[in-house]
């Protein structure tokens, strides 16, 4: 716990500097150390026998995405520099798998298909916060997701801890309980108020509270959601954490899972309910 608490107290200053203090060109810095982080934490889990030809697609790819989305933001070829790039990717990946079988050293569909989720699905999610960042007011949009999991994630710990004797998901997560879970909901409504609080303060903003309260919620579902899926993959992989990068935390993945699955459904939410 007390590794955790300097990790955090070092890290949430660092991140919110980034992401919201500095120009946009610092979230697509997070975005972009995050992405390839954890393209590499991901691959070094699943891909036990992947090729270095393999694992270099995959953190090239997982830094071209963010890469493109930000440098070309606003030009009407963008969509068609992040779909080349990702269909290079795909193509390079597949070429490798084939020289592979050919060898007689296949791989694993569960690699492959792996190192498309790492090299794609990873860096496109994260990418929306650079978008979000580059609006108008994106310095308060852009950190909706982090206000909402890690309420999350802090009060569904709390939650589970002091009220949790059924648990939810034994064999994926088994510190994860019923209680938790519900308080996890309950603080990310906190968390999505305590934005709405701060919008306000700071630029005079006036969000519908209705709107915010459904936002916390699809996005505390969401940011559950995300925990559960990379646990699940901890599991089948019989690892405990992805990385050592953060001390009481493990590695980039395991302290940002369930960001990379809510950022998304957050601002689409968001844009719903027009938050944003």
């Amino acid at each position: 716990m007390k590794k955790r608490l300097i990790v955090a107290a070092i890290g949430l200053p660092i991140l919110f500097t980034l992401f919201m203090v500095a120009p946009p060109v610092g979230t697509y810095i997070g975005v972009l150390i995050i992405s390839v982080l954890a393209a590499y934490e991901f691959m070094r889990v699943i891909a036990v026998k992947s090729s270095i030809n393999m694992r270099t697609f995959t953190m090239l790819s997982a830094a071209a995405l963010p890469a493109i989305t930000y440098h070309c933001y606003g030009m009407p070829v963008r969509e068609y520099f992040v779909c080349g790039t990702a269909v290079l990717f795909v193509s390079g990946i597949f070429a490798d798998a084939i020289r592979r079988y050919d060898q007689g050293n296949p791989l694993y569909m569960g690699e492959l298909f792996g190192s498309l989720f790492a090299g794609v699905m990873i860096p496109w999610f994260l990418s929306t916060m650079i978008n979000v960042r580059m609006t108008r007011y994106g310095y308060l949009y852009v950190v909706l997701p982090f206000f909402i999991s890690m309420s999350s994630d802090t009060g569904g710990y709390f939650f589970g801890k002091f009220f949790g004797n059924q648990k939810a998901f034994p064999e994926v997560s088994p510190n994860k309980t019923v209680a938790g879970c519900v308080g996890g909901i309950l603080s990310a409504l906190i968390g999505a108020m305590l934005f709405g609080l701060m919008a306000y303060l700071l630029e005079g903003i006036r969000f519908n509270a209705f709107a915010l309260i459904i936002c916390g919620a699809i996005g505390s579902f969401a940011s559950q959601l995300g925990d559960l899926a990379f646990s699940l993959i901890k599991r089948q992989c019989r690892v405990k954490d992805y990385g050592y990068i953060l001390p009481g935390h493990g590695g980039v993945l395991d302290r940002f899972d369930s960001v990379i699955f809510s950022a998304p459904i957050i601002f689409m939410s968001a844009e719903l309910f027009q938050i944003l």
